[in-house]
Order: C-alpha cells, then structure tokens, then sequence
C-alpha cells in the first residue's frame, strides 16, 4: 500500500472547524499551535506548529515540527525549527531547521538547514548553507550557496534539467539521474567531487 506523506496524515487529525478569515497571534508562547485556515504568526515561541491553510510568519521560533498543508506567503521572514514539512510551496528569508521537505517550488534567501532537504519542483536559493539537497525539478538556480551532493530526480519532461551555479556557490557531488543535465557555472563557482548525468557549461 502506498504510504501517505506526513502532511496528509497530519491534517486528517485536525477536526472539521469552519474556516474564516486569518488568524494573527502575536508576542505568544505556546506548547502547540494547531489551526485550520490562514494564519500569520509574528514573534510567537511554540513547541510545534501545524496550519492546515496558509501561513506567514515574522519571528517564529519552533523547538519541534512546523508542518504547513498550504503556501509559505511572500512576506515571510525569520523561521527557526526542527523540521519543516511544507504541502505547497515557499517563499522566505532567513530560514534555520534540521532538515526540510517541501512537496512544491521554493524560492529562499538566507537559508541553513544542517541535514537533508528535499524539494518537489522548481527552486530559487540565494545565500545558503546546507547539507545534501534532493530535488525534483527542471530548473533550479542557487546563488552562494555551500552544500554537500545534489541530487536531481527525473521528471516526466527530463529532457531540460538545469541547475545554475551563481555567485561563489560550492557542491561536493550533483547527480542527474535522467542523464540529460545541464550545468551552467559561474567562474567562481565550483564542484569539489564528481558530475554525473550533465554536461558543464562555464560562464
């Protein structure tokens, strides 16, 4: 039997409360915030997150999961958690977490994550640290960004897989998985080990 993500399994907990309008909690300590519909979060501390809806933060400082079934909004800044679990897909700055799994496109500046991330589909990443990235994807640009391997997963249009090396970003290892990668570099870029699955292109 097909195993459901994590998200899903999550939100089927949350009882069948009406959705209204956003919900704002600000300058808040909490063990667990659980919500179903939009909500906006500004400086609150919580032991876990889960949002069954949008969500937009300012200052949020998460001890556990932050788990969201909708899109990060564009305003969104200053995320610390263990892991984050996204349904939909992400637009902020200044995110810090263990690791990340993103079920859609993400576009981040200022981003750490010291274990695993994976994303579903196109990603944007400018100044970042983190450790082995796992993305399924036909265009991905990372711009000073310092990691361990990359891996791209083959997609059913694989025949335009490209990833963009901006700025002084560094890689140990990128796998291609279709064979059919593209890798475009910036002079001060570069890949410590090896390239598999795609042909290089210097700038």
């Amino acid at each position: 039997m097909k195993k459901l993500p994590i998200f899903f399994l999550l939100f089927s907990l949350i009882p069948n409360l009406p959705v209204s309008a956003d919900t704002f909690i600000t300058g808040k300590k909490a063990k667990k915030i659980l919500l179903k519909g939009p909500a906006r979060l500004s400086d609150v501390k919580a032991d876990s997150v889960i949002i069954d809806g949008y969500l937009a933060f300012n200052n949020l400082e998460v001890t556990g999961d932050v788990t969201v079934s909708h899109p990060i909004r564009e305003e969104s800044q200053n995320l610390k958690c263990r892991h984050l679990t996204l349904g939909k897909s992400i637009t902020a700055n200044n995110v810090q977490c263990e690791s990340a799994y993103i079920c859609g496109s993400a576009c981040l500046e200022n981003i750490e994550v010291s274990g695993n991330t994976t994303i579903t589909s196109n990603a944007k990443i400018k100044n970042g640290k983190m450790s082995n990235l796992n993305l399924t994807s036909n265009e991905i640009h990372l711009n000073n960004v310092n990691l361990k391997d990359i891996i791209i997963e083959e997609t059913r249009n694989s025949t335009n897989q490209v990833l963009y090396l901006k700025g002084k970003s560094i890689a140990d290892n990128i796998s291609f998985k279709s064979g059919n990668g593209v890798i475009f570099m910036d002079k001060e870029s570069k890949v410590n080990g090896e390239i598999n699955g795609a042909i290089v292109n210097r700038e």
